[in-house]
C-alpha cells in the first residue's frame, strides 16, 4: 500500500510539473510582442479587480442580512424565534468577519493591479511612440539672445535648437483569439509561470535625436542647406553674411526597439515561488517607471491572493438549529 502511495504521489507531482510546463510554453509561444505585453498585464490586473469585486459583494451581502436580522430579532415575541434569529446573528457576524478578512486580502492584489495598469499605459506611450528613424523638424533658437550663452568675444560659443516630434500616431494593438486565448490562460494561472516576457526596461527610458553637428563656416551660398538648424557666433541675425556658425543636419528620431525579453519572476527559476526582491515604490516615485522588477512582484502579489468564499446564512433554502 505504501509503494503504491508513494507511486500515486510521484504521478500527482509529474501531472502538476506537466501542467505548469504547458501553460509557460504556450505563453512563451503565444507573447512575442508589446501588445501581447498589454494582453497580459490586462488579464492579469482584471484578475486582481475581479477578486475584489467579489470580495467587496460578499461584505456588502452579510452586512445587509445583519440588518435584516437585526430588526427581525427586535419584532420578534416568540421565545423560540428569538433564540433562533439570535443564533443566526452570531453565525452572520462571524461570517462577515472573515469576509472583512479577505476584503482586506483583495485590497493587497487591487494595488498590485494599479501598478499593472500603470505599466499598461507605460507601454501603451511606448506602441504609439513616433516610429524610430523618422525625421524631426527642428530651428535654431527663435530668440537672437537665447542663440549663444557667451558673449561678446569669449570663446568657445554654444547654442540650441529646437526639435519637434510629429504628433504620434495611433496604432491599434489587433490580438489573435487563438494566441489571446493563451495569454488569458497564463493571466488565469499564474502559480504556472516562472518566466515573463516583458518590453526591456531600457526602452522607457525615453526617445532620443540623433543628427549630424558640423560647422557651417561662411552662409552666402545658401543658409537653407540647414532647414534654419544654425546658430550663429554672435547674437545678431543669421543671414547670408554670418560666419564660422554650427549647423545640424539629418536630424531623426530614435527610439529602442519594442521586442520582448525574458524576465525571471523569481530567483530560483521555479513557478509560484517568491518574487525577487523590488523598490517598486522608488521607481514610481524617482523614475516614474514601472520596472520588469516591479511587475513581476504585482503578479505574485496577485498570485497569492487567495479570496475565501464567504456565504451568509438567509441565501440556504433551510437552517438547522
Amino acid at each position: 500500500i505504501k509503494r503504491v502511495t508513494t507511486v500515486i504521489g510521484l504521478l500527482a507531482v509529474l501531472s502538476t510539473t506537466d501542467v505548469q510546463s504547458t501553460t509557460q510554453q504556450d505563453y512563451n509561444s503565444a507573447a512575442t510582442t508589446a501588445c501581447h505585453e498589454l494582453e497580459f498585464l490586462e488579464a492579469t490586473a482584471a484578475k486582481a479587480e475581479t477578486a475584489e469585486k467579489t470580495a467587496r459583494e460578499q461584505v456588502s451581502s452579510l452586512a445587509a442580512d445583519l440588518v435584516l436580522l437585526s430588526t427581525a430579532a427586535c419584532a420578534a415575541t416568540d421565545p423560540k424565534t428569538q433564540l433562533q434569529l439570535s443564533a443566526l446573528l452570531a453565525l452572520t457576524q462571524r461570517q462577515l468577519t472573515a469576509a472583512r478578512k479577505s476584503e482586506n486580502t483583495a485590497a493587497r492584489a487591487m494595488k498590485a493591479a494599479f501598478l499593472l495598469r500603470a505599466r499598461a499605459a507605460q507601454t501603451r506611450l511606448l506602441i504609439h511612440n513616433t516610429a524610430p528613424g523618422v525625421e524631426v523638424s527642428y530651428t535654431g533658437s527663435s530668440s537672437a539672445a537665447s542663440q549663444t550663452i557667451a558673449a561678446g568675444g569669449t570663446t568657445p560659443k554654444y547654442c540650441g535648437f529646437k526639435i519637434k516630434f510629429s504628433t504620434a500616431p495611433f496604432k491599434d494593438c489587433e490580438v489573435e483569439a487563438t494566441v489571446r486565448a493563451k495569454i488569458v490562460k497564463a493571466a488565469n494561472q499564474l502559480a504556472d509561470l516562472s518566466h515573463l516576457n516583458l518590453i526591456p526596461d531600457t526602452a522607457f527610458d525615453g526617445q532620443e535625436v540623433t543628427g549630424t553637428a558640423l560647422k557651417a563656416g561662411n552662409l552666402g551660398s545658401d543658409d537653407n542647406n540647414f532647414k534654419d538648424g544654425i546658430c550663429a557666433e554672435d547674437t545678431t541675425t543669421r543671414g547670408r553674411s554670418t560666419d564660422n556658425a554650427l549647423g545640424i543636419t539629418a536630424v531623426k528620431s530614435t527610439t529602442a526597439p519594442l521586442a520582448l525579453a525574458v524576465h525571471q519572476i523569481s530567483d530560483t527559476a521555479e513557478p509560484n515561488k517568491p518574487a525577487k526582491t523590488t523598490e517598486e515604490d522608488e521607481y514610481a516615485t524617482k523614475k516614474h517607471q514601472i520596472t520588469a522588477k516591479s511587475v513581476a512582484k504585482a503578479v505574485c502579489d496577485i498570485r497569492d491572493t487567495k479570496i475565501q468564499t464567504v456565504k451568509g446564512y438567509l441565501d440556504q433554502a433551510s437552517v438547522t438549529f
